[in-house]
């Protein structure tokens, strides 16, 4: 199942979330693309998150705009809601966030207002809150099997940003990583894989370096292929077999903006670069992955296009291959010919 939030009459010249007119929520059964419910807005709110229970049945609903924030859970079926978690007045200037985690059992809803910054924890069964983190930066991840959630905050006292993973049975920080000072400048961006394992530094531009979240060791720094345009976010699979980053854009006459960009893909195990595939979208951020991690979709206001990614025997193979034509080309014909 998918859901789409689409604000009908947006303008990006006051705030990124400030949706002139109406709005409509769409959920679609992602394989065949048709239409299971629409709802409907008339009124000024933008759909900011949008994140299924585990079973697909109800879906967190974050709408609002600059003064208002309503936070819901919908069934899919009837597309009722259900409740209401969130009802807020107030200056979010910055887009607030909602995050169903796996296990559909909390919430990570974060708001960015004049009066704080803040995350909090809430209970999906009652709506009660179970922990609130103030100087919380945004954004974020629950682990696959929901035992910590990833994300970012600052030091009130040196203001220095860093990543934590925070152990929601104790609600104490299992990890926490100062980024290094050369991370530190302007146009810095970084991710961190759904396991916990990595954490990755970019300029805008390649190369990418990861490293390790808890020792903060780098693990790799990935260079190839070159990008002639900005990457704008990188993602991970959900098992974070393979990072995806997007590539270089390239003017298109017939578009009326930037044609759709390259994908890479590069595998976890090894960091080696194991796909390419041209997607509709123009940021991986916008790429939508399975439950499996095995496929993905891009969107854009153009289309809604389905990818398979590589698997391990398609990689082992392209590998085996890579190896026998390097053989030849080196002139080592008994390697060559051991591998036919």
């Amino acid at each position: 199942t998918l859901a789409l939030g689409i604000c009908l009459e947006f303008l990006t010249n006051i705030n990124e979330w400030n949706c002139q007119g109406a709005s409509v929520v769409l959920i679609m059964d992602a394989l065949t693309g048709d239409l299971i419910q629409k709802i409907e807005y008339a009124f000024k709110v933008t759909p900011a998150s949008l994140s299924f229970s585990p079973d697909g049945k109800k879906l967190l609903m974050l709408v609002g705009n600059i003064n208002h924030a309503f936070l819901t859970l919908l069934d899919v079926e009837t597309g009722k809601r259900e409740r209401t978690y969130v009802e807020k007045q107030g200056d979010f200037y910055n887009r607030p966030s909602a995050y169903l985690s796996p296990d559909g059992r909390l919430i990570a809803y974060s708001h960015d207002d004049i009066v704080d910054n803040a995350l909090d924890m809430i209970q999906t069964s009652d709506g009660k809150i179970l922990y609130t983190r103030e100087n919380y930066l945004g954004g974020g991840k629950f682990s696959p099997d929901s035992t910590r959630f990833y994300s970012h905050a600052y030091d009130p006292e040196t203001y220095l940003g860093y990543i934590f993973g925070l152990d929601l049975t104790t609600w104490q920080d299992a990890v926490r990583m100062v980024p290094d000072e050369k991370y530190r400048g302007e146009f810095w961006f970084d991710e961190i894989s759904p396991n916990g394992k990595w954490v990755v530094f970019w300029q805008k531009i390649p190369p990418f370096f990861v490293h390790d979240l808890e020792s903060g060791e780098l693990v790799a720094e990935i260079s190839k292929p070159a990008s002639e345009g900005f990457v704008d976010s990188i993602s991970f699979t959900p098992d974070s077999r393979l990072m995806i980053a997007d590539g270089a854009f390239v003017w298109d006459p017939d578009y009326v903006d930037f044609s759709p960009p390259v994908l890479n893909a590069w595998n976890t195990s090894t960091w080696e670069h194991a796909a390419t595939v041209s997607g509709s979208s123009r940021a991986s951020e916008y790429v939508v992955f399975d439950g499996s991690g095995e496929s993905f979709i891009t969107i854009d206001k153009v289309e809604t296009m389905r990818f398979t990614l590589p698997d391990a025997d398609f990689l082992a193979a392209r590998a085996s291959v890579e190896k026998y034509l390097n053989a030849v080309s080196a002139g080592d014909y008994a390697t060559a010919a051991d591998m036919l």
